[in-house]
């Protein structure tokens, strides 16, 4: 991700002594993908609600604030580095679970296909038991309740977008 290699870009200048102008003018390339940004106030007009948009937005109102209240850049720019790369790695995690929820709904609705073709293979006629007799029926019935909860539920805990964490809360 660019824009947090930009942001402990211009950490760590800050840290080393460099300017902050210098440090910006050093860190922008990372910062932005546009071209023709060379400030802090052309930065801020990149915000938006995408990923990079937020740290953008809360790295400008960070350069504010440490401008307004002379607050040292560098130690406030650390702790915006820290709380995104917290709020990154939440990100990646959610992305985990999802991606582990989405698997198990796969898995859940092969399930029944796996058992009526062991049935097949086992010499049986599954679908004969399940749609001819009354307890096949019923065990068909509670079957496809049971699927179709099981399958709303990992629906559900698959919902999560990492994508839609939002920054600017975060801290």
């Amino acid at each position: 991700h660019h824009t947090l290699d930009g942001l402990a870009c211009l950490v760590g200048d800050l840290r080393a002594g460099i300017p902050p102008a210098t440090a910006l003018d050093a860190a922008l390339p990372l910062l932005t993908a546009k071209a023709g940004v060379t400030s802090m106030a052309d930065l801020a007009c990149q915000a938006d609600s995408s990923v990079r948009g937020q740290v953008l937005a809360r790295l400008a109102a960070a350069w504010q604030v440490a401008e307004a209240a002379g607050a040292p850049l560098g130690d406030v720019l650390e702790r915006l580095d820290a709380e995104v790369r917290s709020a990154e790695r939440a990100r990646a995690l959610a992305a985990a679970q999802s991606a582990s929820s989405q698997v198990t709904a796969v898995l859940l609705g092969a399930l029944p296909l796996a058992g009526v073709a062991l049935g097949y293979g086992m010499g049986a006629d599954p679908l004969v038991v399940l749609l001819e007799t009354p307890v096949g029926a019923a065990c068909a019935i509670t079957a496809v309740v049971l699927q179709l909860a099981g399958l709303g539920w990992t629906r559900r805990l698959a919902a999560i977008d990492p994508a839609r964490i939002d920054l600017a809360g975060a801290g």
